[in-house]
C-alpha cells in the first residue's frame, strides 16, 4: 500500500511518482512505465548513442564526398592496359 502513495517517502526526487495498481511507474505528468520499459532503458541507450555515431560518421562522409574526396581521374576504357595471360 506503501508504494501506491507518493514515492518521495523514499527519496524527495521521487516526489509525485508513484506505482500504479497495475504495477507501473506512473510520473507527476502522467507518464507510464511498465517493468519491461524500465528494464529496456540500457538497451535503447546503447542503440540511440550507435545510431548516433553512425549518423556523426555518415555526416562526415558526406562532407568529404562534397568537398571533392576520392577524386582521382579514372583511365577512359580506351586507356586501360590489358595483358592477356
Amino acid at each position: 500500500m506503501v508504494l501506491r502513495r507518493d514515492l518521495g517517502c523514499f527519496h524527495p526526487r521521487w516526489s509525485g511518482w508513484h506505482i500504479s495498481g497495475r504495477g507501473e511507474l506512473c510520473s507527476p505528468e502522467n507518464w507510464i512505465a511498465t517493468p519491461g520499459d524500465v528494464l529496456a532503458i540500457q538497451l535503447t541507450q546503447a542503440q540511440l548513442s550507435a545510431y548516433r555515431n553512425e549518423n556523426a560518421a555518415l555526416k562526415e562522409e558526406i562532407a568529404f564526398l562534397e568537398a571533392g574526396g576520392y577524386e582521382e581521374d579514372q583511365p577512359l576504357p580506351q586507356e586501360w592496359e590489358y595483358k592477356a595471360g
